[in-house]
């Protein structure tokens, strides 16, 4: 039988359109929001990197910086080297979380794309008491810190700890 023919089955096709669209822009804010905090880590990083490069300046041209504490430049760039990867750390956790509420939205999207289509084939014929959308949802605990451990975050991590080290060393003379 025609869809037409159903107003309840012709109703639900328009609610189940309404909340496809509406996993849809859920999904793009979220894909915004992940490249936001890609900017915020590469932005942190830089930061880190041009005081770490006025740490190196300033302790390399001894006309430029006359410390009687030998240790401060040295404390100073460990300082701003550990602040800068628990902040990048930080920004990788958030960004592993949002990437598993992105995979939950597309599996919203796909249920509703799935019952979408058996509509559409069994028309007002598909009961209505047992069709609703059901999503393979996984709440993933770890998202985050898999996100802290995966090869983009651990070589951020890195690069940041030895740039760090490598300034204290040469603070050192």
């Amino acid at each position: 039988m025609s869809i037409e023919k159903s107003p309840a089955h012709k109703e639900l096709r328009n609610v189940w359109t309404v909340d496809r669209k509406a996993f849809e822009t859920q999904k793009w804010d979220q894909e915004e929001e992940v490249r936001q905090l890609r900017a915020e880590v590469y932005h942190i990083a830089s930061m880190s990197l041009i005081f770490q490069g006025v740490i190196f300046t300033a302790v390399s041209q001894t006309n430029l910086l006359n410390c009687s504490l030998a240790w401060s430049p040295i404390l100073l760039s460990a300082f701003v080297g550990i602040a800068s990867m628990f902040a990048v750390a930080d920004k990788l956790y958030e960004l592993g979380i949002v990437k598993d509420e992105i995979n939950r939205s597309d599996a919203n999207i796909t249920a509703l794309d799935n019952i979408l289509d058996r509509l559409d084939k069994e028309g007002a014929d598909l009961p209505l008491n047992d069709s609703t959308p059901r999503a393979d949802v996984h709440d993933d605990p770890k998202a985050g810190l898999k996100e802290v451990k995966s090869w983009y975050g651990l070589l951020a991590l890195f690069f940041l700890f030895f740039f760090s080290l490598i300034i204290s060393l040469f603070s050192q003379r």
